[in-house]
């Protein structure tokens, strides 16, 4: 949870998304933009499958 919020934060402080316009379905964005989007979404599935793996481990009682 504190990952994605980080994540969040940075994004938001350096840049993030700018519209352009109101009717286009998705703004042009930035390399800078690209990048952040897809670290966010990176960190967003390790933070998931770090979860799973942390649960499995407490189930079969292997650290």
């Amino acid at each position: 949870m504190l990952l994605c919020i980080a994540d969040m934060l940075l994004y938001r402080l350096l840049g993030g998304a700018e519209i352009k316009c109101g009717r286009c379905p998705v703004p042009p964005m930035t390399d800078w933009q690209h990048f952040l989007l897809a670290m966010g979404t990176v960190s967003a599935w390790v933070a998931v499958i770090w979860a799973y793996l942390i649960i499995e481990s407490e189930k079969n009682g292997r650290y």
